[in-house]
């Protein structure tokens, strides 16, 4: 039988697998394998939300860089 803490150990590699498959796709391939009939927006909007977001993503690692470059 599994543990609850190999079962929070099991979901969290498969969480990791699927960010890391979906972060290593362009973001339309990334939207079209997120979007499903009925879901409230289109591929497009998905698209730039994933667009949007790995932007921010970018500045933020930029920020964090320059700030511990500063700091030492």
């Amino acid at each position: 039988m599994t543990t609850r803490d190999q079962a929070i150990a099991n979901a969290a590699r498969a969480l990791i697998r699927a960010v890391t498959a979906q972060a290593a796709m362009d973001p339309r391939t990334a939207a079209e394998g997120a979007w499903y009939p009925g879901h409230p927006l289109t591929v497009e909007e998905i698209e730039a939300r994933i667009t949007a977001r790995r932007q921010r993503a970018a500045r933020l690692r930029t920020t964090s860089a320059a700030s511990q470059k500063a700091a030492a």
